[in-house]
C-alpha cells in the first residue's frame, strides 16, 4: 500500500536522516539542505490530554536545496510506520518549519510487515487514555499486507483499566473489532467525546461490494461509490475491553461524503450535530472530474447539507432533522474543518466551520472564510472573511484552550495541474473570541472563551428557533454535567518538542501568562502549612485527651491509696490488716505507721482518717528534702479499752494524767478525727518513738526511751510524755500535709501539758504546765523541725 518511489534511500540512510527532518521517511534527494511540509490532505487526527495525534493522510515535502532552490515535491510515504505528534506544551510561529516543532512515534516492532498500512482519511477515536483508529481508505500497493474486515489498530498512551505498574505506552496492531462492523468505509466524519468515552463515526462511502475500499483508482470493485447508512459507535469505558456498535441511519437522514461532525453538550450525554457533505463529490472519482448530470445532482443537493442539519441524541438514540437560517445560499461545503466553542453559562454552543470547498470544482479557489451556526438558535454567522489564496481543503482543526483554533494541514485548488503548497504554512491559527487569525501560539498565553459580539448581535436580531420537532427543544433543555469533563490544560511551557513516549503527565494547575497570576510556589507551600497545622491540632488533641485520662485516674487511685498504704505498713509491722479503728458513727479509721518503732519494737501509731486542715500562722518546717513515708494497705488495729487486749498487743498501758483525755489547743482551731477520740479510762496509749525525748520515771523530763509514756493515735499527749505528731490521709499541698500545730505544754509531773486535737503541735510555745524542755517543738514524720527558742 505504501508507494514505492525511485528516489527512496534504504531504510538505514532515512533513520540516520530523522533528527534533521523527522518524518520525511522517504529519504532526501541529492544536495538537500532542509525540508518543510507542503500539503497534508485528510490525515487523520486524535487527542488525547495535551497531544495530538495525527497519522496517515497524503503528506508532500518541499525539499530547499543547498544552492537556495526548491526541488519537486516529495510524497511521503511513512515508510517507518511514523505517527507525528505536537504536543501543546510546545510554542510556534506559523512561520516555522512545523517539522521541526512536531515529534514522532513509530509502530515498528522489527519486522517490516509490522508496519501499518498507510490511510487517508478516517478518524482516530479518543478518549483520555487512548486512541482507536477506523475507516480511511487504504493506498493501493502489494508492499504491505491490509488487516482484515474486523481488524484496526489504536495506540494506548495511559493506563486507565486498574492499576498495572508494568504498562508502557504501545502501539495496538491488529486490534479486534466487535463482528459484524467493518472497517472498510471512508470519506466519513468521525468524532471523539472523552466525557463519555465514547468515539462515533458517520456515514461515507463503501465500495459496492462492501467489501475492501481503497483510495479511488478506477476499479468499480473496490472504490467508494456507495453511501454508507452507519452510525458506528465505540464505548471505551473499560480499557481492552472496548465496545463497538452499529446504529443504523435514519431514512431521514441523507447519506453524503466527507461531512463535519461535532458534539454538543446538551442533553444527558450531549448531541451529535452533522452539518455540510456533498453527493457525487469530484474527489471520489478516480478521474478527478464530474459527469454535466452528476454536477447538477451535486449543486442541487448539496446546499441542503448546511441549510438543514442532522442532530442525533445520543440518550435517546434519536435523528431529527432540523433547519437553519442566515447561511450562504445555494452554496455547499466539504473537506472543511469544526470546532465547538460553548459560552460559559451554556447560553449557546457556536460550532466554527473554516475552509473547504463545494465537492465539485478542483479548479475554484477553495474557502477561507470562518462561519459560526450558534445553538440552540441555529443561526449562521459569518466570523472572518476569506483571504486571497489561503484557502485550503482536506485538512483538520484542533481546539487546544477555550479560545484557540489550531488548522492542521490541508491542500490548495490547483485544477489537477501540477502541485503546490498551502499559502502561509501548513499549520495557522485562529482566536475564537476575537475572530482574528495570529501568527504564534504560547501555551502560556490564552483565555477563557467570550461569545464574540457579532454572534450575540445576530441571536438577538433573530426570532425565536422554529423547531422542525418539538423533543429536540426539550433535549436543550436538559443541561449536560460539564463536571465529567476535564480540562488538561494549561499546559506547561516548553521550548523543545516533547516526545509523546514519555511526557510530563499533564495537570489542571493554572500557569499563568507572563507577568501576572499566582505564584507556582504558592501551591504547594500551603499545603506544606495546612498539613502541619492539621498534624498540630491532632497532637494537641492527643495530649489533651491523655491528660483528661490521667486525672480522672488519678481521682480514682486517690480515694483508695490511703489503704493500699495501710495494708502495706500492716504487714511490714507484723500486724493484722483487717482490724480497723471504728467510731461511734461506725466510720473506719486508717493506720500510717511511723518510720521507727517504740521501745521493744513493737510501738504503733494511729492517725486520723480526714485531711488535717492547714495551719493558718506562722510555721517553721523542717529544713532538708522532704521524707516519704510508705504508705500502708490496711487499719491499723483496734484499741481495746481492757488493758489486757493491749499489752497483748506488746503496748505498754499508761494512763492519762489529769483525768486521761486530749484537750483542743486553745491557739489553733483544730478539728478533732472521730479516730482521735479515746476511751476514759485511757486505754490505746502507745509508745513513743524510740528517737523521740525519753521521759524520766516520773514523768518530770523529756526522754528519748521511756518505756513507760507513749502516744495515743498519732498526737501528742500533753500529760505523762511527749510522743509525736503524725500525718494522715493521702499526700497533699504542702500546708495541707504538715498539718496543724497543737500547743506542747511542758511535761510536768502533773501532765498538764496540752496537745491538739488534730494530733498537730500548736503553733505556741508552750502552756501553762511547768517541766523541764518547756518551749521545745517536736520532730515531724516527714522530716526536722527547726529549734526554736522564745
Amino acid at each position: 500500500m505504501t508507494t514505492m518511489m525511485a528516489s527512496r534511500w534504504p531504510l538505514a540512510v532515512s533513520l540516520s536522516l530523522l533528527p534533521l527532518a523527522w518524518a520525511q521517511s522517504s529519504g532526501w534527494v541529492e544536495n538537500q539542505a532542509n525540508t518543510t511540509m507542503c500539503i497534508w490532505t485528510l490525515p487523520r487526527v486524535g487527542v488525547i490530554r495535551d497531544t495530538a495525534y495525527i497519522d496517515g493522510g497524503q503528506l508532500y515535502w518541499q525539499p530547499s536545496l543547498k544552492d537556495g532552490s526548491p526541488a519537486e515535491l516529495l510524497q511521503d510515504g511513512f515508510d517507518h510506520g511514523l505517527v507525528y505528534t505536537l504536543n501543546f506544551s510546545t510554542p510556534f510561529k506559523t512561520s516555522d518549519n512545523f517539522s521541526e516543532v512536531l515529534t514522532s512515534i513509530t509502530s515498528v516492532t522489527g519486522a517490516s510487515d509490522d508496519i501499518k498500512p498507510i490511510y487517508v482519511d478516517g478518524a482516530l477515536l479518543a478518549n483520555d487514555g487512548e486512541f482507536l483508529a477506523y475507516g480511511g481508505l487504504s493506498l493501493a500497493t502489494v508492499a504491505v499486507t491490509t488487516p482484515d474486515a474486523g481488524s484496526t489498530f489504536g495506540y494506548q498512551r495511559y493506563w486507565y483499566g486498574g492499576q498495572d505498574k508494568k504498562f508502557e505506552p504501545t502501539f495496538l496492531l491488529n486490534t479486534e473489532i466487535t463482528a459484524g462492523i467493518t472497517r472498510y468505509v471512508g470519506f466519513g466524519a468521525g468524532v471523539s467525546v472523552p466525557s463519555e468515552n465514547m468515539g462515533y463515526y458517520f456515514g461515507g462511502m463503501n465500495s459496492k461490494s462492501h467489501g475492501p475500499v481503497y483510495y479511488p483508482s478506477g476499479n468499480a470493485t473496490t472504490d467508494p461509490t456507495t453511501y454508507s447508512r452507519d452510525l458506528i459507535s465505540v464505548d471505551m469505558t473499560n480499557q481492552m475491553q472496548e465496545v463497538w456498535k452499529n446504529e443504523t441511519i435514519k431514512s431521514i437522514v441523507p447519506g453524503r461524503a466527507s461531512p463535519e461532525m461535532v458534539w454538543v453538550p446538551v442533553g444527558k450525554n450531549g448531541l451529535l450535530v452533522v452539518i455540510g457533505g456533498v453527493v457525487d463529490p469530484v474527489f471520489a472519482n478516480a478521474s478527478s472530474s464530474l459527469t454535466a448530470e452528476r454536477m447538477a445532482n451535486s449543486q442541487l443537493k448539496s446546499p441542503g447539507f448546511i441549510t438543514t442539519v442532522s442532530v442525533y441524541d445520543i440518550e435517546s438514540k434519536t435523528w431529527f432533522q432540523q433547519d437553519t437560517t442566515g447561511g450562504p445560499a445555494k452554496t455547499a461545503w466539504t473537506q472543511g474543518c469544526t470546532v465547538v466553542a460553548s459560552a460559559p453559562d451554556g447560553s449557546s454552543h457556536n460550532i466554527y466551520y473554516y475552509g473547504g470547498f463545494d465537492g465539485i470544482n478542483l479548479r475554484s479557489p477553495f474557502n477561507d472564510e470562518v462561519w459560526i451556526l450558534s445553538l440552540p438558535s441555529f443561526t449562521w454567522v459569518k466570523a472572518a472573511v476569506g483571504r486571497s489564496g489561503h484557502g485550503r481543503a482536506g485538512h483538520r482543526c484542533i481546539k487546544p484552550y477555550p479560545d484557540q483554533m489550531i488548522v492542521l494541514g490541508g491542500y490548495p485548488a490547483n485544477g489537477g495541474t501540477a502541485q503546490t503548497c498551502v499559502t502561509g504554512g501548513i499549520v495557522q491559527l485562529f482566536n475564537l473570541t476575537s475572530l482574528q487569525w495570529i501568527d504564534s501560539y504560547d501555551p502560556r498565553v490564552w483565555s477563557n472563551y467570550t461569545v464574540p459580539s457579532v454572534v450575540t448581535a445576530a441571536i438577538a436580531g433573530a426570532a425565536s428557533t422554529k423547531w422542525n420537532n418539538a423533543s429536540l427543544a426539550t433535549v436543550f433543555e436538559t443541561e449536560y454535567d460539564t463536571s465529567k469533563i476535564t480540562p488538561w490544560y494549561p499546559y506547561a511551557y516548553t521550548s523543545t518538542p516533547t516526545n509523546p513516549t514519555n511526557p510530563p503527565v499533564p495537570t489542571t494547575t493554572t500557569v499563568p501568562a507572563p507577568g501576572g497570576g499566582t505564584p507556582k510556589w504558592l501551591a504547594p507551600v500551603l499545603g506544606v502549612v495546612l498539613t502541619l497545622v492539621v498534624l498540630s491540632a491532632l497532637a494537641i488533641a492527643f495530649l489533651l485527651y491523655r491528660r483528661r485520662r490521667y486525672l480522672r485516674r488519678r481521682d480514682s487511685v486517690a480515694a483508695t491509696s490511703e489503704v493500699n498504704r495501710n495494708r502495706i505498713l500492716s504487714w511490714v509491722w507484723g500486724h493484722d490488716p483487717k482490724t480497723g479503728t471504728v467510731t461511734s458513727d461506725e466510720t473506719p479509721s486508717t493506720a500510717f505507721d511511723d518510720d521507727s518503732a517504740g521501745v521493744g519494737g513493737g510501738g504503733r501509731h494511729l492517725s486520723t482518717t480526714g485531711t488535717v486542715p492547714s495551719v493558718s500562722v506562722n510555721v517553721v518546717e523542717a529544713g532538708g528534702d522532704m521524707v516519704y513515708e510508705l504508705p500502708g494497705t490496711s487499719q491499723a488495729q483496734e484499741l481495746s479499752a481492757a488493758r489486757e487486749e493491749v499489752g497483748a498487743a506488746g503496748l505498754a498501758y499508761v494512763p492519762i494524767g489529769g483525768g486521761g483525755g486530749l484537750h483542743p489547743s486553745p491557739s489553733v482551731a483544730s478539728t478533732a478525727s472521730r479516730s482521735s477520740e479515746l476511751s476514759a479510762d485511757g486505754a490505746g496509749v502507745v509508745s513513743p518513738r524510740g528517737d523521740s525525748p525519753g521521759l524520766t520515771d516520773a514523768g518530770a523530763a523529756f526522754g528519748r526511751e521511756s518505756p513507760s509514756i507513749g502516744l495515743g493515735k498519732g498526737e501528742l499527749d500533753g500529760g505523762a510524755g511527749a510522743g509525736e505528731r503524725r500525718r494522715s490521709g493521702p499526700v497533699t499541698p504542702r500546708t495541707e500535709r504538715w498539718g496543724s500545730l497543737g500547743s506542747l505544754g511542758s511535761l510536768g509531773e502533773g501532765g498538764n501539758g496540752e496537745m491538739s486535737a488534730t494530733g498537730g503541735l500548736s503553733p505556741d510555745v508552750g502552756s501553762d504546765g511547768a517541766g523541764q524542755g518547756q518551749g521545745r517543738r517536736r520532730k515531724s514524720a516527714f522530716g526536722e523541725m527547726l529549734d526554736e527558742e522564745k
